[in-house]
Protein backbone atom coordinates (compact mmCIF):
# COMPACT_ATOMS: atom_id res chain seq x y z
CA UNK A 1 0.00 0.00 0.00
CA UNK A 2 1.12 3.67 -1.43
CA UNK A 3 -0.53 6.40 -0.27
CA UNK A 4 -3.43 4.40 1.00
CA UNK A 5 -3.73 2.89 -2.12
CA UNK A 6 -3.26 -0.72 -2.83
CA UNK A 7 -0.15 -1.49 -5.49
CA UNK A 8 0.46 -4.13 -7.74
CA UNK A 9 1.92 -6.12 -5.63
CA UNK A 10 -0.77 -6.09 -2.41
CA UNK A 11 -3.35 -7.77 -6.04
CA UNK A 12 -0.95 -10.26 -6.11
CA UNK A 13 -1.06 -11.45 -2.68
CA UNK A 14 -4.92 -11.37 -2.58
CA UNK A 15 -5.17 -13.25 -5.87
CA UNK A 16 -2.62 -15.60 -4.52
CA UNK A 17 -4.65 -16.23 -1.23
CA UNK A 18 -8.16 -16.24 -2.68
CA UNK A 19 -7.20 -18.76 -5.49
CA UNK A 20 -5.73 -21.36 -3.03
CA UNK A 21 -8.76 -20.78 -0.88
CA UNK A 22 -11.13 -21.45 -4.37
CA UNK A 23 -8.77 -24.19 -5.26
CA UNK A 24 -9.05 -25.55 -1.78
CA UNK A 25 -12.99 -25.56 -1.75
CA UNK A 26 -12.99 -27.29 -5.30
CA UNK A 27 -11.01 -29.79 -3.83
CA UNK A 28 -13.61 -30.30 -1.13
CA UNK A 29 -16.60 -30.04 -4.10
CA UNK A 30 -15.08 -32.89 -5.82
CA UNK A 31 -14.60 -34.98 -3.04
CA UNK A 32 -17.93 -34.83 -0.99
CA UNK A 33 -20.26 -33.06 -3.49
CA UNK A 34 -21.31 -36.11 -4.97
CA UNK A 35 -22.36 -37.36 -1.76
CA UNK A 36 -24.16 -34.16 -0.84
CA UNK A 37 -25.95 -33.81 -3.49
CA UNK A 38 -27.53 -37.56 -2.88
CA UNK A 39 -27.93 -36.92 0.30
CA UNK A 40 -30.00 -33.48 0.38
CA UNK A 41 -29.77 -32.74 -3.32
CA UNK A 42 -32.06 -29.40 -2.13
CA UNK A 43 -29.08 -27.75 0.05
CA UNK A 44 -26.29 -29.04 -2.27
CA UNK A 45 -27.87 -27.37 -5.09
CA UNK A 46 -27.99 -24.01 -3.13
CA UNK A 47 -24.64 -24.38 -1.80
CA UNK A 48 -23.62 -24.87 -5.60
CA UNK A 49 -25.57 -22.10 -6.65
CA UNK A 50 -24.16 -20.05 -4.53
CA UNK A 51 -20.59 -21.16 -4.89
CA UNK A 52 -20.91 -20.76 -8.48
CA UNK A 53 -22.21 -17.14 -8.05
CA UNK A 54 -19.12 -16.67 -5.84
CA UNK A 55 -16.44 -18.02 -8.64
CA UNK A 56 -18.31 -15.63 -11.42
CA UNK A 57 -17.74 -12.35 -9.48
CA UNK A 58 -14.13 -13.53 -8.46
CA UNK A 59 -13.28 -14.46 -11.48
CA UNK A 60 -15.31 -11.21 -13.13
CA UNK A 61 -13.17 -9.06 -10.67
CA UNK A 62 -10.03 -10.88 -11.47
CA UNK A 63 -9.67 -10.47 -14.93
CA UNK A 64 -11.07 -6.58 -14.94
CA UNK A 65 -8.73 -4.49 -16.47
CA UNK A 66 -8.95 -1.78 -13.78
CA UNK A 67 -5.74 -0.11 -12.21
CA UNK A 68 -4.52 -1.83 -8.92
CA UNK A 69 -6.69 0.13 -6.60
CA UNK A 70 -9.67 -0.23 -7.38
CA UNK A 71 -9.04 -4.28 -8.30
CA UNK A 72 -7.83 -4.92 -5.47
CA UNK A 73 -11.26 -3.52 -3.38
CA UNK A 74 -13.15 -5.13 -6.33
CA UNK A 75 -11.53 -8.67 -5.42
CA UNK A 76 -12.37 -8.44 -1.57
CA UNK A 77 -16.37 -6.91 -2.71
CA UNK A 78 -16.64 -10.25 -4.87
CA UNK A 79 -16.30 -12.49 -1.54
CA UNK A 80 -19.05 -11.24 -0.52
CA UNK A 81 -22.24 -9.62 -1.41
CA UNK A 82 -22.71 -7.69 1.55
CA UNK A 83 -19.49 -5.78 2.31
CA UNK A 84 -17.64 -7.30 5.65
CA UNK A 85 -20.47 -9.62 5.99
CA UNK A 86 -20.15 -13.00 6.52
CA UNK A 87 -23.52 -14.51 4.11
CA UNK A 88 -23.84 -18.14 3.17
CA UNK A 89 -23.32 -16.89 -0.15
CA UNK A 90 -19.79 -15.35 0.98
CA UNK A 91 -16.60 -17.36 0.89
CA UNK A 92 -16.49 -17.94 4.37
CA UNK A 93 -20.14 -18.73 4.53
CA UNK A 94 -19.47 -21.58 1.56
CA UNK A 95 -16.92 -22.68 3.50
CA UNK A 96 -18.58 -22.73 6.67
CA UNK A 97 -21.54 -24.75 4.62
CA UNK A 98 -19.31 -27.40 3.28
CA UNK A 99 -17.53 -27.80 6.31
CA UNK A 100 -20.44 -28.41 8.15
CA UNK A 101 -21.45 -30.98 5.55
CA UNK A 102 -18.13 -32.77 5.49
CA UNK A 103 -18.19 -33.02 9.64
CA UNK A 104 -21.77 -34.39 9.35
CA UNK A 105 -20.01 -37.30 7.40
CA UNK A 106 -18.01 -37.76 10.10
CA UNK A 107 -15.25 -36.29 8.68
CA UNK A 108 -12.49 -34.09 9.40
CA UNK A 109 -12.00 -31.51 6.59
CA UNK A 110 -8.35 -30.26 5.87
CA UNK A 111 -6.63 -27.19 6.98
CA UNK A 112 -6.83 -24.26 4.76
CA UNK A 113 -3.56 -23.38 4.13
CA UNK A 114 -3.38 -19.53 2.31
CA UNK A 115 0.30 -18.13 0.92
CA UNK A 116 0.49 -15.07 3.05
CA UNK A 117 1.10 -11.51 1.84
CA UNK A 118 4.73 -10.31 0.86
CA UNK A 119 3.52 -7.03 -0.06
CA UNK A 120 5.39 -3.98 1.88
CA UNK A 121 3.09 -1.63 3.40
CA UNK A 122 5.14 1.35 2.11
CA UNK A 123 2.64 4.07 4.39
CA UNK A 124 3.40 1.96 7.30
CA UNK A 125 7.11 1.58 6.93
CA UNK A 126 7.38 5.70 6.13
CA UNK A 127 5.36 6.11 9.70
CA UNK A 128 8.37 4.11 11.22
CA UNK A 129 11.06 5.93 9.50
CA UNK A 130 9.19 9.29 10.22
CA UNK A 131 8.61 8.71 14.24
CA UNK A 132 12.29 7.76 14.38
CA UNK A 133 13.52 10.74 12.77
CA UNK A 134 10.86 13.15 15.00
CA UNK A 135 12.61 11.40 17.66
CA UNK A 136 16.05 12.18 16.53
CA UNK A 137 15.58 15.85 16.05
CA UNK A 138 14.19 15.86 19.37
CA UNK A 139 16.90 14.31 20.82
CA UNK A 140 19.01 16.63 19.28
CA UNK A 141 16.83 19.38 20.21
CA UNK A 142 17.53 18.35 23.84
CA UNK A 143 21.38 18.12 23.46
CA UNK A 144 21.27 21.71 22.06
CA UNK A 145 18.76 23.05 25.45
CA UNK A 146 20.95 20.80 27.73
CA UNK A 147 24.41 22.18 26.07
CA UNK A 148 23.67 25.88 26.27
CA UNK A 149 25.48 28.11 23.27
CA UNK A 150 27.44 26.95 21.08
CA UNK A 151 27.68 25.90 17.10
CA UNK A 152 28.32 21.97 17.25
CA UNK A 153 25.06 20.75 19.12
CA UNK A 154 23.30 22.98 16.38
CA UNK A 155 25.53 21.34 13.47
CA UNK A 156 24.15 17.73 15.37
CA UNK A 157 21.27 18.54 15.37
CA UNK A 158 21.03 19.71 11.53
CA UNK A 159 22.81 16.91 10.37
CA UNK A 160 20.40 14.36 12.76
CA UNK A 161 16.82 16.47 11.14
CA UNK A 162 18.61 15.70 7.39
CA UNK A 163 19.44 12.03 7.76
CA UNK A 164 15.92 11.34 8.70
CA UNK A 165 14.92 13.31 5.79
CA UNK A 166 16.57 11.14 4.00
CA UNK A 167 15.48 8.03 5.39
CA UNK A 168 12.21 8.86 4.60
CA UNK A 169 12.51 10.00 0.95
CA UNK A 170 14.68 6.59 0.83
CA UNK A 171 11.85 4.31 2.07
CA UNK A 172 9.57 5.79 -0.79
CA UNK A 173 11.41 4.85 -3.19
Amino acid sequence: MLFGLYQDADVVDILNAKDAEIVSLDSLKDQYGGTWALTNPGEYNSWFNDYQALKNRYLQAKNSGLGSDAKYKAIVASMSPVPNTQTPDSLIGLRSRMTAFVESQGQEPPPLTVPQPVATDYDLQTYKVADTAVKGVEAAGNVVANTGKGLIPWIAGGAAAILALLGIIAVKR
